[in-house]
């Protein structure tokens, strides 16, 4: 994975995947989940997890996963269908990008992370992405965390060029900050955040 902070005026050129982008200040063309999405956190299956699921169907839509004995994260986007070319195989390799927003100070830059995710087949039939492992400590979360001090109200996630707007309030947003924190004060803040 990599940081970047790119400049909003004009178009962006996207790593080395030469892909090209036009950042605004709105999320037009960007993919949006239905209104019926919330968030949920929780402890859970050998990890900390934050879940923007479909309250109707139960189904979830993003998911933040969290080692809770290693700086080690992975991202789960569980319905990159959109994304998916007739040439592009899976499961295998797809970039993915990761922007928090726009910097307060500086109005006109976006933060943001860049990286490699793998597409998998899931039980529900879906094909989503899937980046990060928990059995290895990762150096990304520091990058992650990054980008999350820029979201305001929203992030957007890109695979490939297919660009996914999700909503994220206060309190959404405190869970994730929390989950990407290095591994002492994760420690310290999930116990007081998860363990009420």
């Amino acid at each position: 994975m990599r940081s970047r902070v790119v400049s909003a005026r004009g178009f962006v050129l996207w790593g080395a995947f030469f892909s090209l982008l036009a950042p605004s200040a709105s999320f037009a063309g960007c993919l949006q989940p239905a209104s019926t999405h919330a968030w949920k956190w929780g402890l859970g299956g050998g990890a900390a997890w934050l879940q923007y699921t479909d309250e109707k169907s139960q189904k979830p839509y993003f998911s933040l996963l969290r080692s809770p004995v290693r700086e080690s994260t992975q991202i789960i986007l569980h319905d990159a269908s959109a994304a998916i070319s007739k040439t592009q195989e899976v499961p295998g390799f797809i970039p993915f990008s990761f922007e928090g927003g726009f910097h307060k100070a500086n109005g006109d830059q976006v933060t943001a992370v860049d990286g490699i995710g793998v597409l998998k087949n899931f039980p529900d039939g879906r094909v989503g992405l899937v980046t990060g492992n928990l059995d290895h400590a990762d150096n990304g979360v520091q990058l992650l965390r990054r980008a999350s001090l820029a979201i305001h109200g929203a992030f957007r996630f890109y695979v490939d060029d297919t660009c996914y707007q999700i909503p994220m309030g206060d309190e959404a947003l405190k869970v994730m900050q929390v989950l990407f924190l290095p591994h002492p004060r994760f420690k310290q803040e999930a116990s007081k955040l998860f363990l009420k």
